[in-house]
Formats: structure tokens, C-alpha cells, sequence
């Protein structure tokens, strides 16, 4: 009787999920001082970040993506929801996105300078900007010409709003 209950839940649980599931996880090593009991983070190998994504077809032309973003911050981990939003393609080329999605100005210039893998981009060094928002977004292409139109809040997924407005 348990076994077939677990296949059950087992087979749910794949149908529900299926293959738009993914992950990735940044790892890091220091060579710092192994008696530390303050900084855990100075000797060995750590986890710097991980993110969990998930994404599904709706309907033909509309898709949902939901991703987690978790960070070492030294002393605990931290876990924000970076993306949670509908991708709509209203035309040829067009996409409508609502919801927590990613800014355009990191992707535009890490594909303009080359991804981060080795170090932050200067938008992410000097903080111009978060990566992720709340807000509504026009994706439009023509050809090897890329536009993208975003009306957001300005106060990013990791931080809350520091007014009253």
C-alpha cells in the first residue's frame, strides 16, 4: 500500500513538473584561515547561490516562469523569488511579460561585454540597478535589433519600498 502511494505521488508530481524544471548553483573556494570560527566562509568550498527555476506552457503563446534566487550572506542563507511572471507573445516577434521579471540592462550588457562568470558586471559592481523588478514589459525584435520597453516599480526583488508610496 505505501509503495503504490509514493508511485502515485511520484507520477503526480512528474506529471505536474515534468521536464521545466532546472537549477544551477555557484559554488566558490577560499584559501582563508581555518581556525576562523567567525567567518565560516574563509576555508574551503562554500554555496554562493542557487537558483531554482520553473517554467510552463500554459496555453499556445502564453508561458509562466517562476525562479528562485538563494544567497550565502555569511551567517545564513537568504531566499528571494528573483523571477514570477506570464510571457505572453501578442505577435510576431512581440512579447507582452507581467509580473517579477528581469531587468534589460544586465542582460544587454553582459551579451555586449561578455557574461560575469569571472567577475560582476559594472551595472552590478556600482548598484545601478536591480536585477529583477515588478512591473510590465514589451519585447519586440527585428531581426539582430533587440527593443524592450519596462515600466516597474524601481525598488527591485530584494529590497521593500522605503517610502510610504
Amino acid at each position: 500500500m505505501k509503495k503504490s502511494i509514493i508511485l502515485i505521488l511520484t507520477a503526480l508530481a512528474s506529471l505536474l513538473i515534468g521536464n521545466e524544471l532546472s537549477g544551477v548553483a555557484y559554488f566558490k573556494y577560499a584559501t582563508g584561515d581555518v581556525n576562523s570560527t567567525t567567518d565560516y566562509n574563509s576555508h574551503g568550498f562554500s554555496l554562493d547561490r542557487a537558483y531554482l527555476t520553473y517554467k510552463k506552457d500554459v496555453a499556445e503563446g502564453v508561458s509562466f516562469t517562476f525562479q528562485s534566487d538563494m544567497q550565502n550572506k555569511g551567517e545564513a542563507f537568504y531566499m528571494y523569488i528573483k523571477n514570477a511572471k506570464m510571457d505572453y507573445k501578442i505577435a510576431e516577434n512581440t512579447n507582452l511579460t507581467i509580473g517579477l521579471q528581469g531587468m534589460n540592462m544586465f542582460s544587454t550588457q553582459e551579451k555586449t561585454w561578455g557574461n560575469r562568470f569571472l567577475a560582476k558586471s559594472g551595472m552590478d559592481v556600482n548598484s545601478w540597478s536591480s536585477s529583477a523588478d515588478l512591473g510590465v514589459g514589451v519585447y519586440q525584435g527585428f531581426g539582430d535589433i533587440y527593443l524592450s520597453v519596462l515600466f516597474t516599480n524601481g525598488e527591485g526583488y530584494k529590497s521593500k519600498a522605503t517610502d510610504n508610496h
